[in-house]
């Protein structure tokens, strides 16, 4: 049983998984300034000592020694820390690969190692980005776009008239008859025909008619149910691909 460590830009998430199955996942707030006893707290209010090794990944790096030395109070354990000189299991064709988001390789790492074939991830996290690896494991690239609460918010604070939508929902019809309802279907709708035709573009560029597209991220419930082109929702991918990476680099 491993606990695996997902630092994101908006949640941190916490998930003990066992033989790829999760146990039990939980989540807190990111916070740039969070102690490491304030994560101790929390992990052992959720979780108990008897684990076999802990795992992290991270895209906020003044929080990696936070975390680290949060477990090794606790666990009395050493984490490996992913960063992204590790095996993934795929070939990284990437000019800045230093630059290259730790949660976007370990989504296609997981995406592949899964379906063994061409894969587009669509992550709803705070960007949406589109990550593409080939059928024969080359990770090729990938685009980011402004997630969709950021847009929100963005509008919110420039459009003085406009009031704040905190949940979005699936809109009933294009021709919005309300204010709130005329922004999230402008969002929602928006953000479909965005990403049908972002992979549409995947598509035709890699030439690729057999490949899959998974959708992960916060809100890919919701989205599958508006875009054309999403296959498949995996909103557990980023820890499926954590334990991948683990797997392959825990020596």
């Amino acid at each position: 049983m491993i606990l695996c460590i997902d630092i994101g830009n908006t949640n941190t998430v916490f998930a003990l998984v066992e033989e790829d199955k999760i146990i039990s996942k939980r989540r807190i707030s990111t916070r740039v300034d969070m102690t490491a006893d304030e994560v101790e707290m929390f992990i052992r209010f959720f979780f108990k000592k008897d684990i076999s090794d802990i795992v992290i990944s991270s895209v906020v790096p003044p929080l990696n020694s936070v975390i680290r030395d949060a477990c090794l109070s606790f666990f009395e354990k050493e984490p490996l820390i992913i960063n992204c000189r590790m095996e993934f299991g795929i070939s990284i064709l990437y000019d800045e690969i230093e630059r290259l988001g730790l949660d976007r390789i370990i989504n296609v790492a997981g995406a592949f190692d899964r379906y063994k074939k061409g894969v587009v991830v669509v992550d709803f996290g705070t960007a949406t980005t589109f990550d593409y690896v080939s059928s024969d494991g080359k990770y090729m690239g990938g685009a980011i776009s402004p997630g969709i609460r950021i847009s929100a918010d963005a509008l919110f604070k420039r459009a003085y008239q406009l009031p704040k939508i905190e949940d979005f929902w699936i809109p009933k019809r294009v021709l919005a008859r309300s204010t709130l309802e005329s922004i999230n279907t402008g969002i929602i709708f928006g953000y479909a025909s965005l990403v049908d035709g972002m992979i549409n573009r995947i598509r035709e560029e890699t030439k690729d008619n057999n490949l899959i597209t998974v959708a992960t991220g916060g809100l890919c419930f919701l989205m599958k149910d508006v875009c054309k082109n999403i296959d498949k929702v995996d909103e557990n991918l980023t820890i499926y691909g954590l334990t991948v990476a683990y797997r392959l680099n825990k020596k």
